[in-house]
């Protein structure tokens, strides 16, 4: 899993770095954010997969499931 953070991007932009990133150190999947995204009450984050797919997720927890999901997925 690898983890992507960014700062004053668009969502399109952050996702294709994560492509990338993804792609370079062979990741299963990679989780993407912006710091402008990020806060104490907020956070948004994407789920970027090697197939080009990605999944936006509202919430600390909503991120937890998509992760333990994922990975899940992968075993």
């Amino acid at each position: 899993v690898g983890f992507k953070l960014e700062s004053k991007i668009s969502d399109k932009e952050l996702i294709r770095r994560a492509l990338e990133s993804l792609r370079t150190n062979k990741a299963s999947f990679v989780v993407a954010n912006r710091l402008e995204d990020v806060s104490a009450k907020e956070h948004r984050a994407f789920l970027v997969y090697p197939d080009g797919e990605s999944r936006s997720c509202e919430g600390r927890g909503e991120i937890a499931r998509a992760i333990g999901d994922s990975l899940a997925d992968r075993l």
